[in-house]
């Protein structure tokens, strides 16, 4: 990570909105550097309506990219920990707003996963 942090967000969601995107614009030392969803073309509007650099056609492909350095999941609750692990495992921080209490996140094998992730962490 440089002198900007680089957040890549997961989900085209509301909470992505005020949780992420409308603090991140009040801070020069953060940029937003896409969103991806699960539809490509709801990506790309909702990366035109609020300013984001760019839309990902998968969620891979944000977490893929070196351009990103934080991963934010807004996606339904659900997903979070498989995204988390994802990213986790694509060396990216990942930050989750988990619905259920934290004691209850797990990852798809049961494990469980932290809900602020620096890379590397599920592995540990």
């Amino acid at each position: 990570m440089g002198d900007v942090l680089r957040i890549g967000i997961i989900g085209a969601a509301r909470v992505a909105v005020y949780a992420m995107i409308a603090p991140a614009k009040e801070n020069a030392r953060v940029a937003l550097a896409g969103v991806a969803a699960r539809d490509a073309g709801r990506a790309r509007a909702f990366a035109a309506q609020h300013g984001v650099a760019q839309a990902y056609a998968s969620y891979d492909a944000l977490i893929g990219d070196p351009a990103v350095d934080l991963v934010y999941v807004a996606t339904p609750p659900a997903l979070h920990a498989a995204i988390a692990v994802k990213a986790d495992r694509g060396g990216r921080v990942c930050r989750v707003d988990p619905a259920d209490p934290p004691d209850r996140a797990r990852d798809p094998d049961g494990a469980p996963v932290p809900l602020l992730l620096d890379p590397g962490a599920a592995g540990r």
